[in-house]
């Protein structure tokens, strides 16, 4: 995949409903039983790292931050719900095709 973006494409829509991590809602089972109305309407400042982070930076979601996967991911408990070897790998991928 060289040559390709690392980050979200840019025409995900407004009602999409993704949590500012990065995790698609709609494979949470609170989410799908609307038990939840997602991430972003659901929680306030102070409630989740993530959310709070993106605000501060000024992007949709964390996979859109350039720093994406950053330090605090790993070191902060609770950061995200993204699985951790993941995240690993894909800070492998972005550091090899940089």
């Amino acid at each position: 995949m060289k040559g390709k973006s690392q980050t979200a494409p840019k025409d995900i829509p407004a009602n999409y409903p993704m949590g500012r991590c990065g995790f698609y809602c709609g494979c949470c089972p609170a989410y799908v039983n609307h038990e939840c109305e997602g991430c972003v309407p659901a929680h306030q400042g102070g409630e989740c790292f993530s959310r709070d982070c993106a605000e501060r930076r000024g992007v949709e979601f964390c996979p859109r931050c350039p720093e994406f996967p950053c330090q605090a991911l790993f070191q902060k408990p609770h950061a995200t719900v993204l699985d951790r070897d993941w995240l690993l790998w894909w800070k492998k991928r972005k550091h090899s095709e940089a």
